[in-house]
């Protein structure tokens, strides 16, 4: 005859249990003790970074920096490798020099779909007029070279 068996849910159940038996007392959570507090003698001190500037010499913001940030992920994560590359390495090499404008004018570029991009790229098409700005014709005028290692 065989041992009755449990279903998942109690064997999770209680390797939860005996998994939280396992842990210290000072890991637990709002717990006292060595990973909570400074050690004695010793003090936490607060470093505050100075504002970083932008190749313009303006201060960066936070919003600013955020927004730099999700545009420079939107332009690496497109739906082909060729407008992740393009894109990717043209936001790398010239975002952190826009304003708040240019940023607006690159943002609507990024909402092209990629086949009107590429289209733009090899010269098949031509961007119309209303999207045509500073921005545009750096990216263009962009050339993308591959690091060799």
């Amino acid at each position: 005859m065989s041992a009755p068996r449990c279903s998942r849910r109690s064997r999770r159940r209680s390797n939860a249990t005996s998994n939280r038996r396992l842990l210290p007392a000072a890991a637990e959570p709002g717990a006292a003790g060595p990973l909570n507090a400074a050690p004695a003698g010793y003090s936490f001190q607060l470093y505050i970074a100075p504002i970083s500037t932008s190749q313009t010499g303006e201060p960066m913001s936070d919003d600013l920096t955020k927004r730099r940030k999700q545009l420079k992920f939107r332009s690496w994560h497109r739906g082909t490798k060729e407008a992740d590359l393009l894109l990717g390495n043209f936001a790398d090499r010239h975002l952190d020099g826009m304003d708040a404008h240019q940023l607006d004018r690159y943002e609507v570029i990024l909402d092209q779909p990629d086949p009107v991009l590429y289209q733009w790229f090899t010269g098949e098409s031509e961007p119309p007029e209303q999207l045509r700005s500073d921005v545009t014709e750096l990216l263009l005028n962009f050339r993308y070279t591959p690091e060799k290692p």
